[in-house]
């Protein structure tokens, strides 16, 4: 695939926006919720994350499709479901494996509600299912075994690996045929 400018330069801007989305994201769910150490900060931490996220790549989408604001809910949405979970494992078991579950409940939520976004805008969207996935093991795993540091260290090696990955499938998305109008 061949990229034009246009699309470089919403790439590069997808890619920043996950970097900074990410790194801010992570410094507030989990180093300022981890020096607290409160179940319930947690999860305003993981809602902050998905506003963060959702936010940031809606000044991107926004420059290109008029949907952009469904973006920015699903994330909201996704990351408070995973938040919600947080909350209530949280106080019922350990608070670490909490956070943990509501992160993997937050990305894959967010993930599905992207997709539902997108695939009642775009042909092949199915596709984003699999690569944000893929993105998400991949940016665990480089994250956390390759340099294995935590915190904004690890929001911005995970964003920036989320980015790279994700956009390059917006982009190619976004060059398939719209779907047509169902009457």
């Amino acid at each position: 695939m061949t990229l034009e400018r246009d699309e470089w330069k919403m790439w590069f801007f997808w890619v920043l926006a996950s970097f900074i989305s990410w790194t801010i994201g992570s410094v507030v769910s989990d180093t300022v919720g981890g020096a607290i150490g409160e179940v319930w900060f947690d999860s305003i931490g993981l809602i902050v994350l998905g506003l963060m996220i959702g936010g940031m790549q809606w000044l991107v989408l926004r420059l290109h499709v008029s949907w952009a604001y469904q973006w920015l809910v699903a994330n909201i949405v996704g990351w408070t479901i995973g938040a919600i979970v947080n909350f209530f494992i949280g106080f019922s078991a350990n608070p670490e494996m909490a956070l943990a579950l509501g992160w993997g409940v937050g990305l894959l939520m967010a993930g599905a509600l992207q997709w539902f976004v997108l695939q009642r805008q775009l042909y092949r969207a199915t596709w984003w299912l699999l690569v944000t996935f893929l993105a998400w093991v991949t940016g665990i795993g480089f994250t956390l075994s390759a340099l294995g540091c935590t915190g904004a260290c690890s929001g911005v090696e995970f964003g920036t690996v989320i980015g790279v990955i994700t956009g390059i499938t917006l982009v190619w998305l976004l060059r398939q045929p719209a779907k047509p109008n169902q009457a």
